[in-house]
């Protein structure tokens, strides 16, 4: 079995290393094509996303993968005590799930990332539970929230980052300049997802993108993409990312849904009982 688990928490350290790089980064899109601004439209429809992030290896989930493996050899030893996680959620592991909300006023966006740990004691190699990590973070003009929903605690802190119909305009940030070019980068034109107009790209390693391209009067960038897979921004709408070669992060949408009935007021705010701790100066 020594064999196996060091190659098990290899691969393990890989996708911790990966899911580092996941993580969210607030307010980039905000003028980050730089360039001349142009008006936006400012009465933002509301714009619903659920999307999926994964950490793949030879096409397959890493850790779900990793998962399986293990127990495997758990169940092949005999004389072990195992205790298997549930078919359901196995098909959880490795997972993020995103659902993002935007409106005039605020934008909003939930991850919940779930994974396993092997028992409480180091030595119980075959004692399988699942670990889940739930956060919500809340946007609005002048402030950001961000809410454990695990741990029931909540942070607010002044922020300006970014907000859909904003002043900033992104002019021709759908086109591929020479520099990008040159860099091997590829724009393939239109496409659908989800029910929504996307514009591929391909960078240079082979990863292919389609970003949401019915945003731009409402402050969303229709630029390459590729990077939203390591590097969330949830001010941009990327519909999938398909790593090249079936390594590394891919992006899928599920459902994304623009205008309709106006978000609940409740979805902006912490849950009953969620403690909140201010800080900096509040506008």
């Amino acid at each position: 079995m020594t064999s196996f688990t060091t190659k098990f928490f290899r691969d393990l350290v890989v996708a911790s290393a990966l899911t580092l790089l996941l993580m969210p980064v607030t307010g980039c899109s905000r003028g980050a094509d730089g360039g001349d601004s142009e008006a936006v439209d400012t009465d933002v429809p509301p714009i619903h996303v659920e999307q999926t992030l994964v950490l793949m290896t030879d096409g397959e989930p890493l850790v779900e993968r990793g998962y399986r493996q293990h127990l495997q050899v758990c169940l092949d030893d005999g004389g072990l005590v195992t205790t298997p996680l549930a078919e359901d959620d196995v098909k959880k592991l490795g997972r993020t799930y995103y659902q993002l909300w935007f409106d005039a006023k605020r934008s909003a966006w939930q991850e919940d990332t779930w994974g396993f740990a092997i028992g409480k004691d180091p030595f119980d190699g075959c004692r399988f539970r699942m670990t889940h990590e739930s956060v919500l973070t809340v946007r609005s003009a002048h402030r950001i929230m961000s809410i454990d929903l695990i741990a029931g605690t909540a942070v607010a802190e002044p922020d300006e980052g970014f907000m859909p119909g904003g002043s900033e305009g992104l002019p021709d940030d759908d086109q591929l300049d020479e520099g990008m070019a040159k860099l091997g980068y590829q724009r393939l034109g239109e496409s659908m997802d989800a029910g929504q107009r996307c514009l591929r790209w391909r960078d240079p390693s082979g990863t292919e993108s389609c970003t949401w391209s019915e945003g731009r009067r409402w402050g969303f960038t229709r630029r390459e993409g590729s990077n939203q897979a390591v590097s969330y921004d949830p001010g941009m709408i990327v519909l999938w990312v398909h790593p090249a070669d079936g390594f590394g992060p891919e992006l899928t949408t599920q459902k994304m849904t623009v205008g309709g009935q106006p978000f609940d007021d409740a979805q902006f705010l912490p849950p009953s009982g969620v403690t909140v701790e201010t800080r900096g100066e509040q506008p």
